[in-house]
C-alpha cells in the first residue's frame, strides 16, 4: 500500500508540469513561447545574433567579432565585423600599423598612396616641401590669402593679405608689402597710398623679386592691341579694376593705372623701372631715378641708373621719350639713328601706325613692341623674331 501510493504522487507531479502553456525563457533580453498555440520568437531583434545567453552585435563585438566566440586580440577592437587595430589620435589601419594619412609618405591621403622622393605628404596630398594640400591644391600657407597659415584660414575684411602666414591690414604700395615680409610672392595685393579716410584702397600687380623686389606696376601695354602708346600713357586710368590684367602677362587690354595721374603729385615715385617682356619673363629692363620728375619727363636718358644694355651711354640717340617720333607713332622710343628704313638703328620702339617702313609693317598687327635682344643697339630691318616682345610694363616705387 506505501509503494502505490508513492506512484500515485509521482504521476501527480508529472501531470502538474506538462500542462497546455508552458513559458519558458529564451537569451537575456528576449523571451520565447513555444506551445503550439503561441508565436514562435526564438531569435534576437534586427540583426543581433545569439551568442550564448546574449544577443550581440558581431559586426563590432569584440568577444564575437563576426561570430559567436571569435575574440580578437589585445590592442584590437572589432570593425564590420573583422578584427582591425585600435589606432587613436586621427590615425588609420594601414597594412597592420597604426599610421597618419594626413602625414605618412607612403599612406599619403589612404592606405598604400605613396609620395615621390621629391615629396611630403602635407594635409593628405603629395606636395612639395614647405607646401600644404589645401581644396585638392598644395599651397604656400605663408601667402595665400585663402589658406593663412593653414588650411581655411581665409584674410579678409581689414587684414586682407597673407605674410609670414599672418593676414596683415592694407598697406600704402608694394614696397611696404617687401619691407614687412622680405619673402612675399609677385601677384595682386590691395594697396591705400592716401591710408586711412581718403580714397578706398585698390588692386595693383606687385613684382617683388625683380631688382630688390617692392616694385608697383602702374602700366602695362600689351603687344596686337590696338593703339597708340602715348596717347594711352597720357588718357588716365585704364581698365585699372580688371583683375585679370595684374599680372606680368601679355592681356587683351592695356592697362594704366590711376597712379600714373598722381606722379609725384599725390604718390611719391622715387625709381621706376621698364621690363620688356616676352612670354610673361623679362627679356630687358630700363631702371630711372625718378625723384622730382612727372609722369612724362622720368623716361630719359638723364634719368637712366642702370639698363641691361651695355652701350646706352656710349652711343648717340636721337630719341629717348615716352612721345618719341610721333609722325610715324614711334613711342617709348630709345633709338640711336635714322639713316633710312633699311638702317634704323635702336634699343626699343613701341610702334603704332602710320608706318614708315616694312619693318613696322612686317612686325605684325599694332602695337608692336621690338627692342634688341642683344646687348647693344639693333637694326629695326633685321629684328629677330624674340624681339617681338609681348607687353611693355612700368612699374615704381
Amino acid at each position: 500500500m506505501r509503494r502505490q501510493a508513492w506512484l500515485g504522487l509521482l504521476v501527480c507531479c508529472a501531470l502538474a508540469a506538462c500542462s497546455d502553456s508552458d513559458s519558458t525563457t529564451g537569451p537575456t533580453g528576449t523571451s520565447a513561447t513555444n506551445s503550439s498555440g503561441g508565436s514562435d520568437n526564438t531569435g534576437c531583434a534586427g540583426t543581433l545574433a545569439e551568442c550564448g545567453d546574449d544577443c550581440v552585435d558581431t559586426s563590432v563585438d569584440p568577444n564575437n567579432c563576426g561570430s559567436c566566440g571569435q575574440t580578437c586580440a589585445d590592442g584590437k577592437t572589432c570593425v564590420e565585423g573583422a578584427c582591425a587595430l585600435e589606432c587613436g589620435g586621427g590615425t588609420s589601419e594601414c597594412s597592420g600599423k597604426c599610421v597618419d594619412t594626413s602625414l605618412d609618405p607612403n599612406n599619403c591621403g589612404g592606405c598604400d598612396s605613396s609620395c615621390s622622393a621629391s615629396e611630403v605628404c602635407a594635409g593628405g596630398g603629395c606636395c612639395a616641401l614647405g607646401l600644404l594640400y589645401c581644396d585638392a591644391t598644395c599651397t604656400d600657407v605663408t601667402a595665400s590669402d585663402s589658406h593663412c597659415g593653414a588650411c581655411g584660414n581665409t584674410c579678409s575684411g581689414a587684414t586682407p593679405h597673407c605674410l609670414n602666414s599672418t593676414c596683415v591690414a592694407v598697406l600704402a604700395d608694394c614696397n611696404a608689402y617687401k619691407q614687412l615680409d622680405a619673402n612675399a610672392p609677385d601677384g595682386a595685393y590691395a594697396i591705400d597710398p592716401d591710408g586711412e579716410g581718403g580714397e578706398p584702397p585698390f588692386n595693383v600687380y606687385c613684382d617683388m623679386n625683380s631688382d630688390g623686389g617692392g616694385w608697383t606696376m602702374v602700366a602695362k601695354l600689351s603687344s596686337g592691341v590696338a593703339g597708340d602708346a602715348n596717347a594711352i600713357w597720357n588718357g588716365g586710368a585704364l581698365n585699372d579694376s580688371d583683375p585679370t590684367l595684374l599680372d606680368a602677362n601679355k592681356a587683351a587690354s592695356h592697362y594704366i593705372s590711376k597712379l600714373v595721374g598722381l606722379w609725384n603729385n599725390g604718390f611719391t615715385v622715387t625709381s621706376a623701372r621698364v621690363h620688356i617682356n616676352v612670354g610673361g619673363v623679362m627679356s630687358k629692363f630700363f631702371r630711372f631715378s625718378a625723384t622730382g620728375s612727372d609722369a612724362t619727363n622720368w623716361f630719359s636718358l638723364a634719368n637712366v641708373s642702370s639698363t641691361s644694355y651695355t652701350d646706352m651711354f656710349s652711343q648717340p640717340h636721337n630719341y629717348f621719350a615716352i612721345a618719341g617720333d610721333g609722325g610715324n607713332g614711334r613711342r617709348f622710343f630709345v633709338q640711336r639713328s635714322y639713316s633710312g628704313c633699311g638702317n634704323d638703328l635702336g634699343w626699343l620702339v613701341v610702334d603704332s601706325a602710320p608706318d614708315a617702313c616694312t619693318w613696322e609693317t612686317g612686325s605684325g598687327s599694332e602695337l608692336r613692341i621690338l627692342h634688341s635682344v642683344s646687348s647693344s643697339y639693333v637694326n629695326w630691318a633685321n629684328v629677330p623674331a624674340n624681339g617681338k616682345a609681348d607687353a611693355l610694363l612700368v612699374l615704381v616705387k
